[in-house]
This record gives structure tokens, C-alpha cells and sequence, in this order.
């Protein structure tokens, strides 16, 4: 969709829905995903066209998937380009974006040159990708910060995956958060009221691209501190987190490996049981038949991770994980 501008005599291209389009799309049900950014292009290079936090808080209110438009999602010289700028320096960064969006994910390289380690931390084997619950949407905080003297945009929004524990009581649905920061060029402090989490001493965070796992507490006098985030030349400095919050045992840390280590298009159910000095946890997820799955966990008392690999027979299995007062095992 095209809408053309004038401005001191110049005819501007906006190769973007405005927000009159976007507004349409209530009396239009067949809509579900509608450009949040601007145009992909490689002849006039926009290193912060990834950035769509704050389109997508009208997209995601009206009801459709804010699209970030396609993108290269491999980081090497793509040979044959025709354009002045041949190499995408943010190939993760721009993967990362369009699943968070929640909406289409378009890599557009050349063939011969998807990144398969890129475009299958969005999805399962099977093509379905893995989404958080809703678009990333820029956080409150960074509008209570961004307008604090000089109005600034920051580049700082979340996501989130939620399930509900069944255990016999009535429980606040555990939630994943997923939080993205990109050239902020100034220290910005999390808690879990940001959040709207309760900090009763059962959250932790982590950075998923930091090797190996490394788990921190989160709370009010623990919090989430994102350093200072300053650009190189083309390259975006960003950072990207998820909070998640433990059970009193075996505690789901997220999906090894895949940018939404929570989705709901993977777990589709959890459970805990406790008796007679015996607890069972146990998390049932969807998968494409033959597919391996490896799945993070912590020992909430021990304070132990450790991974568990699956393989789905069919359309869906459940990891298991048993503790008593001599013995602790976890399996699929």
C-alpha cells in the first residue's frame, strides 16, 4: 500500500500503511497483518527500520499482526545485489524482530543464502512459527524515561508467553517476558513492577545470547540493569532478555535455542503434583513428528540447569521431571 505526499513541492512515497489505512482495517475482518515499518531497502540502507515497537501499540489495539516487512536474515555479502548496500550487518537483530512481532517472518535473501541458524530460533521443523502471545510493543518505561527533558524514542519494548500452572490451586498465569533493546545510548533499570509481576522471590532473568546459560534473580532491589547501548557505523547494539518466574521444583527456563522459549504453538500445558515426599512437574508441548526438542530447566532448590532433549513420535509429547527426598529425574 502506497500513499503519496507532498511536501515544499516534493512528492514524498510512503511506502507504508498511514494510520488512517491502519484504522480501516476495524470495518475490514478479513485483515489480519499490516505493515508497522517502513520499505526493506537495500538501495537507501535504514539500520533502524527493524524498530516498529511503537506502530505495532496501534496495530496490536486493532486487532491485526504488525508486519516489519522482509528482511535478509543472512549477515554475509549477498553477490548479484544490484543495490549500494549488499550486506545486512543486523541479520539477527532483524530475525528477532519479525518473530516478536508476532506477524509474518519474510526473509528475503538471495537463494542460497537464508541463515538456518537464524530463521529456526522462529519456529519448529514443521514451518510453525513461534510466537510470543501478542506483538512486542514498546514498554511504558520507556516512554516515562524517553520524555524526561529532550523527548527521545527508545528503542526498548516486550513481549510475552504465558501458560497457567495446574496444581490443585488457583495461580496467576507464569509468564515469559521478552525484552528487546536496541541503540538506547542510555542504562536503563527493569523491576518487576515494570513488569507487572509480583516480586515475592521466584523471578529470574537471563540473556539469551549470552553462552552458557547464565541465570540472575530478579527483583525490586535486583533488577534487570541494560547498559548503555551505542551504535557502530551500521551496526545496532542490541540486547535482548527473558524474565520467567520458578516454581518451588523443577521450573520450565524456556525452549533451548528458539528466540520465544515459551510459545504457545509449543507448550500447550503444564502441571505440578506433590505427595508423600514426591513432586512431579510436567509440561506437554506440540512438534512435527521426528522432531528434536531440547528444553532448559532449573532445579528451583538447588539452583542446577540442566537441558533435556526430546524427540516428538507424533504430533505432541510431555517431559516429565520427578523429585523426592533421594532422587532427581527429568524425561520425555
Amino acid at each position: 500500500m502506497n500513499s503519496a505526499a507532498q511536501k515544499s513541492g516534493v512528492t514524498i512515497q510512503l511506502c507504508m500503511p498511514l494510520p488512517c489505512h491502519v484504522l480501516q482495517t476495524v470495518a475490514m475482518n478479513q485483515v489480519t497483518q499490516i505493515r508497522a515499518s517502513g520499505d526493506y531497502q537495500r538501495q537507501a540502507y535504514d539500520k533502524n527500520q527493524w524498530s516498529i515497537g511503537y506502530t505495532s501499540i496501534l496495530h496490536d489495539s486493532l486487532g491485526v499482526f504488525p508486519f516489519k516487512d522482509c528482511f535478509w536474515s543472512n549477515s554475509s555479502v549477498q553477490t548479484g545485489c544490484s543495490s549500494s548496500v549488499c550486506q545486512e550487518p543486523n541479520a539477527d537483530l532483524e530475525t528477532l524482530v519479525s518473530l516478536l512481532s508476532a506477524g509474518p517472518v519474510a526473509p528475503a535473501d538471495r537463494i542460497g543464502y537464508l541463515s538456518t541458524v537464524n530463521l529456526m530460533q522462529t519456529t519448529r521443523t514443521d514451518g510453525v512459527l513461534l510466537k510470543p502471545d501478542a506483538p512486542a510493543r514498546t514498554m511504558d518505561l520507556a516512554f516515562s524515561l524517553g520524555f524526561k527533558g529532550t523527548p527521545t524514542l527508545l528503542n526498548l519494548t516486550s513481549a510475552s508467553s504465558s501458560h497457567t500452572l495446574q496444581d490443585g490451586q488457583t495461580n496467576p498465569p507464569f509468564t515469559w517476558h521478552y525484552i528487546l533493546a536496541g541503540d538506547t545510548l542510555q542504562q536503563i533499570t527493569i523491576t518487576p513492577s515494570d513488569l507487572g509481576e509480583k516480586d515475592d522471590g521466584f523471578l529470574y532473568v537471563f540473556d539469551y545470547f549470552q553462552k552458557p546459560l547464565m541465570l540472575s534473580h530478579f527483583s525490586e532491589t535486583s533488577p534487570l540493569v541494560i547498559p548503555a547501548l551505542r551504535p557502530s557505523g551500521d551496526t545496532v547494539s542490541f540486547k535482548y532478555y527473558v524474565v520467567f518466574r520458578a516454581t518451588k521444583s523443577y521450573s520450565m527456563i524456556g525452549e533451548h535455542g528458539k528466540y520465544a522459549v515459551a510459545s504457545g504453538q509449543r507448550i500447550f500445558s503444564m502441571s505440578q503434583t506433590s505427595a508423600a515426599g514426591r513432586t512431579t512437574s510436567n509440561w506437554s508441548f506440540y512438534g512435527a513428528a521426528n522432531e528434536e526438542v531440547v528444553f532448559d530447566l532449573l532445579h528451583t532448590p538447588s539452583g542446577k540447569i540442566e537441558s533435556v532433549t526430546c524427540h516428538v513420535t507424533s504430533i505432541s509429547s510431555t517431559l516429565v521431571c520427578i523429585e523426592t527426598q533421594t532422587a532427581l529425574s527429568c524425561n520425555c
